[in-house]
């Protein structure tokens, strides 16, 4: 079960590459470290999973029970006996690679081949002692070894040799196999240990009751180190007897691994999963956070992860920027308000259920049990302030491992902030305000300036000055002397989260809008639209390095101080790197309005509280990844049917749609990773994508070349691109030899069928048409209505594509030509991303025309068919209404918003608009609204005569239909609210089976509320649609800042 445990030194041979500082960080706790799972709700398809591999490609495989898995980070493909013929039973036990290319796969009944695509098996007719096949190991000659029930063998030719170890015991099973460094083979059979030298075995340690060998490993010292039925034994490299190991314990060992950093792991049957490095042993099992304590398998792949399979599933412990502490490591509580440090290297989390104490050891303590603990103040080295949320404020000592308190204050409530002032005053910042306790006595503080109304977030002494960051602005205090700076001063917010000092006087202030700068009297600030990743900032904690870690709430962030000075003196945009989840948070938000909201230790780290527990970094080790991915073509499909691209590929006239499925194969973070794709002949230059699929169509007939690079999680590009060759083949109308034979023709038929010459002329410029208009190639067509069509086609220079709409020879109505045109140009001056641009309009061939951005998608109608969250549903209702302000602010009335002239693009991302935090900036790159033709074009039931607004009923307001007068832009907010009911209700305010009747019903008839035709949407949600398509125009809402707002809002709520 151990031999996929150590391929990874070989795949680093195999890629020629070395892995420099890029691997699991020993030094993190292993409880600690990030932790990744798959099982079967995680859509993990192999459940128990016996080996791991590494193929050189970069592909991760898994033999499993239901079959062999291969995952390029994202998918997992699945092959078994449902899939591939070869296969007889599901089990593989172990996978290898050989020089020639050949993948092989060892299972239950018999050795699989795969070699160019093609599978072969291999049983007992081709020499392998047994069709059970346990091991496989390449030794240093390269030649492939197979270890099975029966016996051991090795790979001749075409063709296996039994190898025999013992006289005794011919058919002894193989449990195991490892290359010796010096040459040979160590292999674990049923009857003991042996060395295979220079074709001749040796038994080093037969198998007893004590010494029940099961896998191996070797060291860079040679030592042999041997996982047992009973624990673990060593045998030193001029060794005659093995030594049993103890730290390991005494369970069944399923693998033993040493990885790149020297770590020795061992799996186990029972007790889960053994790290020791540098002596120091540390244990993980399912109680901690594992799938299963049963372990089969470790493998280290070659950016740095330990991967673990179990009788459950996957693991993988990766190496991130952040490590966590939550409840599991040993906290009270998941959620941690505040954290601080003292100078014996302690750390210290208040909670909601106590103050857990992270001593310099590893090893947490609970104090103040079931107390909620908001605020900490450091006052020596072995001496704390502790502000709690009903309680009072404490002090706490610790000495030669005992632990006294004393409460200093009682009957003060939610204390947010503590800070020592001179002489021994203690200022304590509250929900209520300031107070002071002097001489032990406490009182109120600053009651004239305001300071007893005002929640109090941060106090700071600097010297002889007091700073109080407040919900109300930032104070200053010295000695009886208050001042209060707020926004007009050039404070970012009134709500101050923080204030960090400087060494050189600067004070930095943190808000909920952005953070501030004061030096010297003056304010500077930096927000979202200056680089800042998120508005609230919680804390600012400097390192070593000249760098500020921001605790803010979408996130931690990080910049150098001299970058931000620069920014903040708009000689340069702010750079921020935003770190989260993916890079080792426990969750996406941070912990602030306690303090201090993150600190540093004596050892340099860098701590936060956060809603799930504390995160913490060292400054000093921010992971970058320095491996170039792999980059691979997994699949190219014509027309939907798979194609080889091993031979030249040729696509035959007739063929659509060439599609390219691609993966760039680095682990770490795959949702991080880009790709550039160019295809030679046709592209001009590389697109950036994060993409996995690019797909073309109608290609001129000539040789082409895909070129396809990818960048792992932090930019790192692959050196050499993926790349396949193909031909678009000429059709036989297009080719030199039917053109010739048509000139001949021609010419001979000239005098005699002049007719019929004139003909030909005739179907060659119905050909052309059909192909071009004026300056425009047509690709095809997208669609027809009543006075035109709509084409996809490129400019001649080819330089994009469009959608080109014309109209109709056949429509001579004035009116309609004169608005055809001014709706193209009027579409010009329209610049919006969430809106169809129109390039170009004008005439050719007698017929009008304007060319519009081309975009891929589906009508909101068909999404809406397919279902939408509520979440989906206000975003792109924000969305909608930012692109109705813009046209308004034109002086523009849309008419016709209704979801057939709402398009949402095909891109993936949209799909996880459930889960970003910013829904609306997601659904912005995905919506965009149809300009006034192409909403005409495309629906019969428009109403544009005989004196009715424009739009389809069900979306026009009920005065209007009634001929009544109202504010010209009101109408397309009121067609946004009829879509927001149908988006979360799934069906419209009002039916009708024809249009009289559903005239009666928009005037005269109340619709349900959402909320009692969709128990599950929310009243609020329900209340505010209701009021977006009242009948009463006077209790309509129809103000832009009104209706945005008020989506924002309900967003926040869910």
């Amino acid at each position: 079960m151990n031999r996929a445990s150590i391929r990874c030194f070989s795949l680093v041979l195999w890629l020629g590459i070395a892995i420099p500082g890029l691997a699991l960080s020993p030094e993190v706790p292993l409880k600690w470290a990030t932790l990744e799972q798959w099982e079967a709700i995680r859509n993990y398809p192999g459940g128990g999973t016996y080996c791991i591999f590494q193929s050189r490609d970069g592909y991760l495989w898994f033999g499993t029970e239901k079959g062999l898995i291969r995952y390029d980070g994202i998918d997992f493909e699945q092959f078994n006996n449902r899939t591939t013929e070869v296969f007889r039973v599901n089990d593989v036990m172990d996978i290898e690679e050989t020089s020639d290319g050949s993948f092989w796969v060892a299972t239950q009944d018999g050795l699989i081949r795969n070699q160019g695509g093609r599978f072969r098996r291999y049983g007992t007719g081709d020499g392998l002692p047994h069709n059970d096949i346990r091991q496989l190991i390449v030794d240093n000659r390269g030649v492939l070894w197979v270890g099975t029930r029966g016996g051991l063998c090795r790979l001749e030719g075409q063709h296996f040799k039994a190898i025999v170890l013992s006289d005794v015991d011919l058919k002894s099973p193989i449990y195991d196999m490892i290359v010796r460094p010096a040459g040979g083979l160590w292999v674990v059979t049923g009857r003991g240990l042996f060395l295979w030298v220079d074709g001749h075995a040796r038994l080093i340690q037969r198998r007893n009751s004590r010494f029940s060998p099961t896998c191996i490993c070797v060291d860079a010292n040679d030592n042999l180190w041997i996982g047992t039925i009973s624990g673990v034994f060593r045998l030193p490299p001029e060794g005659r007897t093995v030594e049993f190991v103890p730290d390991f314990g005494s369970s069944i060992v399923n693998a033993v691994f040493l990885d790149s950093e020297d770590v020795f792991w061992v799996a186990t049957e029972r007790q889960g999963i053994f790290r020791r490095w540098k002596e120091k042993v540390e244990k993980m099992e399912e109680k901690d956070g594992l799938l299963s304590s049963n372990l089969t398998s470790i493998f280290e792949d070659r950016e740095g992860s330990i991967w673990l399979g179990s009788i459950q599933g996957l693991g993988r412990f990766r190496d991130t920027t952040f490590t966590s502490l939550g409840k599991k490591n040993g906290l009270p509580h998941s959620i941690a308000f505040c954290v601080a440090a003292t100078g014996d290297g302690s750390v210290w989390a208040g909670t909601p259920k106590g103050l857990g104490w992270i001593q310099p050891n590893g090893s947490v303590q609970t104090l103040f049990g079931g107390k909620v603990v908001l605020s900490l103040y450091p006052l020596s080295g072995y001496e704390l302030l502790v502000g709690t949320e009903s309680s009072g404020m404490f002090s706490l000592e610790w000495r030669h491992g005992k632990e006294t308190h004393q409460c200093l204050v009682s009957g003060i409530r939610k204390i947010y902030a503590i800070e020592k002032g001179q002489n021994g005053i203690i200022w304590i910042g509250t929900l209520q305000g300031l107070y002071q306790l002097k001489g032990g006595k406490l009182g109120p503080f600053g009651e004239s300036a305001g300071l007893q109304r005002v929640s109090i977030r941060s106090v700071v002494r600097v010297k002889d000055v007091i700073w109080v960051g407040t919900a109300d602005g930032l104070y200053r205090i010295k000695g009886d002397e208050i001042r209060a700076f707020h926004k007009k001063d050039g404070l970012a917010s009134n709500f101050v989260f923080c204030v960090l000092p400087s060494t050189d006087g600067t004070l930095w202030i943190g808000t909920d809008q952005g953070i501030s700068r004061f030096r010297d009297g003056d304010f500077k600030t930096l927000g979202l639209r200056d680089g800042l990743p998120s508005d609230s900032v919680y804390e600012i904690v400097p390192d070593e390095n000249g760098q500020f870690w921001m605790n803010t709430a979408d996130g931690i962030a990080l910049i150098s101080r001299k970058i931000l000075n620069q920014a903040m003196n708009k000689k340069r945009k702010a750079v921020f790197r935003l770190f989260g989840m993916a890079d080792g948070l426990p969750d996406r938000e941070g912990m602030g309005g306690t303090s201090p909201a993150g600190c540093r230790d004596t050892s340099g780290r860098v701590w936060f509280p956060t809603p799930k527990g504390l995160a913490v970094v060292n400054p000093d080790q921010v992971l970058e990844n320095t491996v170039p991915p792999p980059v691979v073509v997994e699949d190219v499909r014509v027309d939907g049917h798979p194609v080889a691209i091993s031979a030249p590929l040729q696509l035959k006239p007739g063929w659509r749609r060439l599609s390219i499925q691609y993966a760039g194969l680095s682990y770490l973070i795959p949702s991080r990773n880009q790709y550039r794709v160019m295809l030679e002949g046709f592209d001009r230059d590389f697109e950036t994508t994060q993409k996995r699929e690019v797909a073309y169509t109608n290609l001129d007939p000539g040789d082409y070349r895909f070129l396809l690079y990818a960048a792992n999680n932090d930019g790192v590009w692959s050196k050499v691109p993926a790349s396949f060759s193909f031909t678009v083949l000429t059709p036989w109308w297009r080719t030199i030899w039917f053109l010739a034979f048509l000139l001949v023709f021609t010419g001979v038929m000239m005098n005699m069928l002049a007719k019929g010459m004139s003909r030909v002329w005739f179907m060659v410029k119905q050909w052309r048409s059909s192909h071009v208009f004026g300056k425009y190639r047509i690709l095809d067509t997208l669609g027809r209505g009543g006075m035109g069509t709509v084409y996809r086609a490129v400019s001649k220079e080819g330089k994009e594509v469009v959608a080109l709409k014309v109209m109709d020879s056949e429509v001579k109505d004035e009116s309609a030509q004169k608005r055809f045109l001014r709706e193209g140009k009027l579409g010009q001056k329209i610049d919006h991303p969430n809106i169809v641009r129109i390039y170009d309009s004008g005439q050719a061939s007698g017929r009008l025309f304007y060319a519009m951005e081309f975009c891929q998608g589906i009508s909101l109608r068909e999404r809406m068919e397919e279902g939408l969250s509520l979440r989906a549903a206000l975003a792109i209702a924000v969305v909608l209404c930012d692109a109705l302000h813009y046209l308004h602010e034109k002086g523009i009335v849309h008419r016709d918003v209704k979801p057939e002239n709402t398009m949402i693009l095909e891109k993936p991302d949209f799909q996880l608009v459930d889960e970003v935090d910013d829904p609306v900036e997601l659904a912005r790159s995905n919506v965009k609204l149809l300009d006034l033709g192409l909403a005409r074009l495309s629906d019969a039931t428009t109403l544009t005569r005989t004196g009715l607004i424009a739009g389809t009923i069900m979306y026009v307001p009920p005065e209007n239909l009634g001929g009544k007068k109202q504010a010209p832009f009101s109408v397309d907010y009121y067609a946004v609210g009829i879509m927001v009911y149908e988006m979360v209700t799934g069906i419209t305010p009002y039916t009708g089976e024809d249009m009289a009747e559903l005239m009666y019903a928009v005037l005269y008839r109340t619709p349900a509320t959402p909320k009692s035709v969709e128990p599950r949407v929310p009243e609020p949600v329900s209340n505010f649609i209701m009021r977006l398509i009242a009948k009463d125009p006077d209790l309509r809402l129809i103000e832009y800042g009104a209706i945005r707002k008020g989506f924002l809002k309900l967003l926040d709520e869910l």
